[in-house]
């Protein structure tokens, strides 16, 4: 699942849904080459005319593939079973859970190829 829906779960501790509650879900990282090899290449200490080009050309299609590639700024409110869902991408994410006594509470998760899983289940406390 490079691209796909994810349904993340929130439940309480005894785990039952907590449902009707706000989420916002932001991707912090990408699992793909390009998020990781820009990185390399920054750090590479490159020089060369060609090398300037070659880090002009990337830093531009990098900015194209996480402008239509992470997922970000999504809000949405829980289910009556506790579900939100996403359109998500291979990588890290923040979610932020906002619930009724006003207390934010916020979790991380990786969405990963080796997990072969869209599915998040995530204990509010």
């Amino acid at each position: 699942m490079p691209e796909g829906d994810v349904v993340v779960r929130l439940v309480d501790k005894k785990v039952k849904p907590i449902k009707n509650v706000s989420v916002e879900v932001n991707q912090v990282t990408q699992d793909f080459l390009f998020g990781t090899l820009s990185e390399e290449i920054f750090r590479s200490g490159i020089d060369s005319a060609q090398g300037k080009k070659f880090k002009t050309l990337f830093t531009r299609l990098k900015r194209l593939i996480k402008e239509g590639s992470m997922t970000n700024n999504v809000r949405m409110t829980t289910t009556k079973h506790g579900e939100v869902m996403f359109r998500g991408f291979y990588g890290m994410y923040s979610l932020r859970v906002i619930t009724a006594d006003g207390k934010d509470r916020f979790f991380d998760f990786h969405l990963a190829e080796d997990k072969n899983s869209n599915e998040v289940v995530l204990i509010v406390k």
